[in-house]
């Protein structure tokens, strides 16, 4: 059982319903990845035009056009499934 005096030393932990919990795993499961509203993602010059995003884009919002993907910015809802998925890391925001 830890004691009071080290709990309040340790700045690294959480006490949650008498248990301690390390905060960074909660915090890396927990923090939203999405971006800020009317920000949008964009295909860098690093696309090979693999196609990858195309399959994971719940909206249908990217399509292939010169061997290059492409985001329609009307259709993104800014998920981040593409950029999670993109091998090249070819799509920034």
């Amino acid at each position: 059982m830890i004691k009071r005096r080290q709990f309040l030393k340790n700045t690294k932990s959480l006490l949650v319903t008498g248990t301690i919990l390390s905060i960074a795993p909660i915090m890396t499961r927990c923090l939203p990845t999405e971006p800020v509203q009317g920000t949008y993602y964009v295909i860098t010059k690093l696309c090979t035009g693999c196609g990858d995003c195309i399959l994971v884009c719940r909206k249908n919002a990217i399509k292939l056009i010169d061997n290059k993907a492409e985001i329609d910015k009307s259709k993104c809802t800014n998920c981040g499934d593409c950029q999670r998925d993109c091998k090249e890391h070819a799509i920034d925001h």
